[in-house]
This record gives structure tokens, C-alpha cells and sequence, in this order.
């Protein structure tokens, strides 16, 4: 029967394991096909090679009637007539690779309205048009290459169920994580916008970084960006405050013996370092949000972060271990008053606070060294109450319950103390030191309170649906996001107030240092008049 078909050595025929006849011909020109296949309704496969190359004629293949697969690989075609195929309706697979096609003319959805598949490997840049898009019976367009990008060949495959395709035919979408304010917005190419209204996905842009950048940009956005920061405005005022008080207490402390001597103050003074690193962490965090827009402060976010996190981390460790020595040098002063040699000395506190801070350097190293990540978020603040990082979710953890336990540790303390101060009222010096110890009590329960409620925000937002009801994603994360901001800088404005500006040797310092100043700046004033009078 196959030699009744073909006519060798220009065409070869053979039956295929479903019996259908397949042909392979190679001749000189596309008309000789016709003498070298006798009966060609019966060829259900078709591999045509033409030597002197050819541009695909109209009604060149119509007597193919039957035709399934037609191979015109190695052709040199360039361009495609209209009615070219015409007569093919029964044709599925069209291999047109490494060929040189530009061109592609005519009404395709009337010349083949049962092709499934194109075969396009190999051949030069070319986006298909329209008229072959549209053919409704299309399946899948392999090895396309449209640009340079996508120019290592890409399948087309037809969808009609990913939401991908309405999302690429509009041409513009974002993505959002459900009540998170930082996602993407995507802005889609007018070509993959094309194939997307045809129903068509690029299945490269799964493997092909390059090509898929090229087609969809993707830009960083934050829904909240703004809303945050109106609110972060406060804190350009509150840390400014914060730097002043907290510097003065520091300075003060430092240039007077009488209170560089007394071990509270020297502590408070310690914690006023950590107070002054806080509010200069709070301007420089709102300041750089503030200065860019949300897409220029990613760009530099790992950079920022590196100094503003280190930063935030070595001030909280630091208030949250002072707050401990403060407690245990009360204690040992009052409960121990009768036992000279355990009262702390200069040299002892001196000593913890300077182990203090070096356990602070050490977590804030941590982050850095990849236990914990300071990118988490655009606050440059380590804690992540997501579990999807391991390593950042055991850091956050870590934190947390290193701070919860050491003021845990002060709870028992003063309890003890104020027994103690209770039955022994009626000492002069205790009873002094009891009005010292309620005063550095309240300042421990004020960075207490400060410090947990955030956390306790953050795990009611990861444990319950509190801040899904009835709440928008804006204020939803001002509550998770610039209160805890917010409630860390407040700490160290009130820190000073609660205890530096109360005490009374260190008022009467400060009002001495404040005339001095005054009375200076007076004598020059008048020294200044005098001489422009005398000229």
C-alpha cells in the first residue's frame, strides 16, 4: 500500500502503530510533491523538506486533505501566504522550527480550524499576530521566542481557568499578602497583555527570570506608607526631647562627683545612654521613611537597617538590663543595709553595666550574623511573630521572653523590699531609701509596661482575629507597627522624668549648671553693649 503512495527516492512512506500512513519527502521544488504522492488524501503525517526553500504558497498543500501532522522543519520559510493551508481541516500539528518566519498572512481560524499545536523552535524574534491567536482549537505554541529576553524559546500554553490570564490581560495588578500593607504592584507588557486575551500563559515565566522581568515589572508598594507616616510625625518631637533629657542626665552625672558617686544615678545615667540611643534611632528611622517614597526606601533598607536595627537592639537590651540592676542594687541597699559589704560599690556597678552592655552588643551582633533579621519589617526592628523564618521567629522568641524574664526577676524583688521597708518604717534611712526604691519601682514598671505591651499586640494579632474584625488594613498596622514604635521612644522620655528630674541633689545640679549658663550668656550680652556703645 505505502508503495502505492510514494514514489521513492523522493518520498518514503511507512504506517505508523495506529496504521495511519505517514510520508517523508524531500524534493526540489514544493510543486513536485504532487508526482511524488499519488494519493495524498491518504497520508495522515507529513515531513516535507524542499531544497531550493520556498515561501509557503496559497492552497500550495490543499490536496492533503486528510492531513494530521505536517512537519516543514528546515525550510528557510520566511513568510506565509494567505490560504496556504487551505483544505487542512483536519490538521493538529503544524512544525514549522528553524525556519526564518516574519510573516504569517490570512484567515488561520478558516485554513486550519483543528490545529492544536505550532511548532516554532528555532526560528528569529517574532510575535505572532492576531490571526494566529485567535484560532479557537489552539493548544500550545512551543519554542516562541518574541524577544531578546524570551529569546531562548518559550511555550504558549492555553488557559482558561488561571487567574493569571484576567490579571494579564488588565495590564495591571498587585499583590498583597491578606492584612499586610507591603506587596507588589505589576505592570504587564503589551504583548504578554496579548496572548493573555487570547488565553494564552508563557510556561517560561516559571524557569526564565530574565524574560519575565522583561514582560512583567514588578514594583515594591505599601498601602500603609503614608497613613504611618502622618503618625510618625510625633516622634520627630518626642526624640528630640528624649536625646535632650537623657543627655543631660548623662552629662550632669558624669561632671559631678556627688552624684557620679551615688550608685542609682550612676545606673540611671547608664540607662540614659540607652535612652539617648533610642531617640536617635526614632529620628533616623522616621526621618528616612519620611525623605523617600516606599519604592526608594527598600533600595537601601538592608544598609539602613544594619545600623538603625543594631541600634534599636543595643537600646532596649541595655533598658531592659538596667532596669534589673536598678532593682538589685535597691535590694541589696535595703534589705542588706545591715550588711556593709554586700552594698554595691562604684566599682561593682560600673562592672555590671559594662557586662550589660556587652550582652547587648552581642544581640545586636546576632541579626547580623543571620540568627534574626533586622529587614523584617520597614522599622528596622528584629521581631517577626511569623513562624514562615525559623531562624527570625527563634530570635524574635528569644528576645521576648529574655525581656519578660529579667523584669520577672524584678517582681519578687520589690516585693521583698517593700515588706521589708514596711516593718522597718520607722529607720530614718530606710525609710529614705524606700522613697528611693518606689521611684526606680516605678520607672522599672514603666519600661515593663512598655516593652510587653507590644509584644502582647503582636501575638494577639498572631493568635487570635482581634485586629481582623472591624478594623482597616491602615489601622491595623498603626497598631502593630507605629504604636510599638511609639512606645519605646515614650519609655525613654518618661524614663528621666520618672526618676533624674525628681531627684533632689540632681535638681539642684541642674539649676546650679542652668544659672551658670544664664549668668554667662548675660555678661557677654552686656559686655557686647558696652562695647558697641564705647565705639
Amino acid at each position: 500500500m505505502t508503495s502505492q503512495v510514494c514514489l521513492a527516492p523522493a518520498c518514503e512512506c511507512s504506517l505508523d502503530t495506529n496504521g495511519l500512513l505517514m510520508a517523508a519527502c524531500k524534493v526540489q521544488h514544493l510543486g513536485d510533491i504532487r508526482a511524488n504522492i499519488l494519493h495524498p488524501r491518504n497520508v495522515s503525517s507529513l515531513v516535507l523538506h524542499v531544497v531550493a526553500g520556498f515561501t509557503v504558497p496559497s492552497n500550495g498543500l490543499q490536496m492533503f486533505t486528510n492531513l494530521i501532522n505536517l512537519t516543514l522543519e528546515n525550510n528557510s520559510i520566511s513568510a506565509i501566504a494567505p490560504h496556504a493551508f487551505k483544505g487542512l481541516d483536519n490538521l493538529q500539528s503544524l512544525n514549522l522550527r528553524h525556519n526564518n518566519i516574519s510573516l504569517w498572512e490570512g484567515n488561520i481560524s478558516r485554513d486550519l480550524p483543528s490545529l492544536e499545536i505550532l511548532e516554532l523552535d528555532g526560528n528569529p524574534v517574532w510575535k505572532p499576530t492576531n490571526n494566529v491567536l485567535e484560532l479557537g482549537s489552539l493548544k500550545e505554541i512551543r519554542g516562541l521566542a518574541w524577544s531578546e529576553a524570551c529569546g531562548a524559546g518559550c511555550n504558549l500554553v492555553k488557559n482558561l481557568t488561571d487567574p493569571k490570564i484576567a490579571q494579564y490581560a488588565k495590564g495591571h495588578f498587585d499583590q498583597y499578602v491578606v492584612w499586610h500593607c507591603r506587596g507588589f504592584e505589576f505592570t504587564v507588557s503589551e504583548t504578554t497583555r496579548t496572548f493573555a486575551r487570547y488565553n494564552f500563559l508563557p510556561t517560561c515565566f516559571d524557569t526564565n527570570i530574565k524574560c519575565y522581568s522583561s514582560e512583567v515589572v514588578k514594583v515594591p508598594r505599601h498601602r500603609c506608607w503614608d497613613t504611618d507616616n502622618k503618625f510618625l510625625y510625633v516622634e520627630y518631637f518626642i526624640g528630640i526631647a528624649v536625646i535632650i533629657l537623657n543627655f543631660n542626665v548623662v552629662v550632669i552625672t558624669s561632671t559631678t562627683p556627688l552624684l557620679r558617686n551615688n550608685i542609682a544615678m550612676l545606673l540611671v545615667s547608664n540607662l540614659a545612654i540607652s535612652d539617648c540611643v533610642i531617640g536617635v534611632y526614632s529620628i533616623c528611622v522616621t526621618a528616612a521613611r519620611q525623605s523617600a517614597s516606599y519604592q526608594v526606601y527598600v533600595t537601601f533598607l538592608d544598609r539602613l537597617c544594619s545600623v538603625l536595627g543594631f541600634m534599636w537592639v543595643l537600646g532596649q537590651f541595655e533598658t531592659i538590663q538596667t532596669s534589673l540592676l536598678l532593682t538589685m542594687e535597691r535590694y541589696a541597699t535595703i534589705v542588706f543595709a545591715m550588711r556593709p559589704r554586700f552594698k554595691p560599690t562604684q566599682r561593682v556597678a560600673l562592672t555590671a553595666a559594662g557586662i550589660s552592655w556587652c550582652i547587648a552588643i552581642c544581640g545586636a551582633i546576632l541579626p547580623l550574623a543571620g540568627i534574626g533579621s533586622y529587614v523584617t519589617n520597614t522599622y528596622c526592628v528584629p521581631i517577626q511573630p511569623s513562624q514562615s523564618v525559623p531562624s527570625t521567629y527563634a530570635y524574635s522568641v528569644g528576645v521576648a521572653l529574655y525581656g519578660i524574664l529579667l523584669y520577672a526577676i524584678t517582681i519578687p524583688l520589690y516585693i521583698h523590699i517593700f515588706l521589708f521597708v514596711s516593718k522597718t518604717s520607722h529607720q530614718a534611712g530606710v525609710k529614705r531609701d524606700g522613697k528611693i526604691a518606689r521611684r526606680i519601682a516605678l520607672l522599672v514598671v514603666s519600661n515593663m509596661v512598655f516593652f510587653i505591651t507590644p509584644i502582647i499586640i503582636c501575638l494577639l494579632w498572631l493568635l487570635t482575629d482581634i485586629f481582623k474584625k472591624d478594623i482597616s488594613v491602615e489601622g491595623r498596622n498603626v497598631l502593630v507597627g507605629v504604636f510599638p514604635t511609639f512606645c519605646f521612644t515614650f519609655n525613654s522620655f518618661l524614663n528621666p522624668l520618672l526618676y533624674a528630674y525628681r531627684n533632689s541633689r540632681f535638681k539642684i545640679v541642674l539649676k546650679q549648671k542652668m544659672r551658670r549658663v544664664f549668668q554667662k550668656n548675660v555678661v557677654m550680652d552686656i559686655s557686647l553693649r558696652s562695647t558697641s556703645k564705647a565705639t
